[in-house]
């Protein structure tokens, strides 16, 4: 498999394997499209960045890559918009926040580098769907 695939796919066994303050599955997906009906439970999918990986020199030797993989959150509100909404921005940062805590364990290679957790404030989505779209964006470095 490739750097990007082993990331994902250590980023979701990560994830699964920590506990949350909302309960969820993550799963891995190139293409992350779900149906509201499917939006009904909270969605927490892997996927890389459309940026790719940056491929540099780190000595004469040997490269290293830098990868940035997005990890959407995605559920469909209940009655409370406004409560729930900082619910699940909350568990944007415990998210950002467990992926900084250490390496990966299937993937000791990987470095945390960043993870921005943010909210996408999309009009259509929030207000004619009623789902709330959120990314933490995880930057990981590797060296060959």
């Amino acid at each position: 498999m490739s750097r990007v695939t082993d990331l994902r796919d250590a980023i979701v066994t990560h994830l699964n394997a920590e506990s949350f303050s909302q309960t969820f599955t993550a799963v891995g997906k190139w293409v992350p499209r779900m149906s509201l009906e499917e939006l009904s439970t909270l969605a927490v999918t892997v996927r890389p960045s459309p940026n790719g990986t940056q491929v540099t020199r780190y000595d004469r030797g040997s490269l290293q890559y830098e990868t940035t993989m997005e990890i959407g959150v995605r559920v469909k509100y209940g009655s409370d918009r406004e409560s729930e909404a900082d619910e699940y921005e909350a568990l944007l940062e415990e998210i950002a926040e467990s992926l900084m805590s250490g390496r990966l364990a299937t993937l000791e290679a990987a470095m945390p580098m960043s993870a921005s957790p943010s909210i996408i404030h999309s009009e259509t989505a929030a207000e004619e769907d009623g789902v709330f779209l959120g990314i933490v964006s995880a930057t990981y470095r590797m060296k060959t």
